[in-house]
C-alpha cells in the first residue's frame, strides 16, 4: 500500500454480525464487508413495490433511498456515501433512525445513525483537505461522488487529461472552493 497512515480502530458495524469478512484499506471508513449477490431472478421487474418495501426509512427523519449524503464514523473523517435500500447489502433492515449506507471509493455498506449523516451539500464543511491528500481511497470516494452529483445535476465533471491525479485535486479543490 502506498499511504500508512496511524489510525484508531475501525468501528465495528452496528449490525448483525457480517456474512463474511475480508480485510480492508485503512482508508476505508467500514469493517470489509462482502454482501450477497442479489439475485435478479427472484425480482418481478413488472410489479410494483410492496407495501414493505415502501415503508423503508419513512421515519420522517430524512435520509431517502439514493441520496447522496456525508456520513461519519468513528476513527474517520466524513466520508461521501449513497443511502441504499436493505435487500441491496444482502442484510436484514436498518433499523428506525438509522440508515444504510454504501460508501463511495470502496462499495461497501455500514448502518449509520442518521444523527451522523449530513447531506452531499455540506460539502465545504465536512470535506477534509489533509484526509484528501493522504489517502488514496478518500480521493476516489470524492471524485466518485462528485461524478454522480454532476450527472444528477447535468453537468459536467471538469475531465482530467491522461487522468493525471494533479489534476483531478484541481477538480476537486475548485469544487470545494464552490
Amino acid at each position: 500500500m502506498e499511504d500508512t497512515v496511524s489510525r484508531e480502530p475501525q468501528k465495528e458495524e452496528e449490525t448483525t454480525p457480517p456474512v463474511s469478512q475480508q480485510p480492508t484499506d485503512p482508508a476505508s471508513p467500514t469493517v470489509a464487508m462482502t454482501p450477497e449477490p442479489v439475485v435478479a431472478d427472484t425480482i418481478d421487474k413488472n410489479t410494483s413495490k410492496s407495501a414493505d418495501d415502501e415503508a423503508e426509512y419513512e421515519d420522517s427523519r430524512g435520509f431517502g433511498i439514493g441520496e447522496l449524503v456525508w456520513g461519519k464514523l468513528r476513527g474517520f473523517s466524513w466520508w461521501p456515501g449513497r443511502i441504499v435500500s436493505w435487500w441491496m447489502t444482502g442484510r436484514s433492515r436498518a433499523a428506525e433512525g438509522t440508515r444504510w449506507v454504501m460508501w463511495f471509493g470502496d462499495s461497501k455498506f455500514s448502518v449509520v445513525c442518521v444523527e451522523k449523516l449530513l447531506p452531499l451539500s455540506s460539502f465545504s464543511s465536512t470535506f477534509h483537505q489533509a484526509t484528501y491528500s493522504k489517502q488514496p481511497m478518500y480521493r476516489k470516494a470524492i471524485y466518485e461522488v462528485l461524478q454522480v452529483a454532476s450527472t444528477r445535476a447535468r453537468k459536467v465533471f471538469p475531465s482530467c487529461p491522461g487522468d493525471d491525479e494533479s489534476d483531478t485535486s484541481k477538480a476537486v479543490e475548485i469544487q470545494n472552493k464552490q
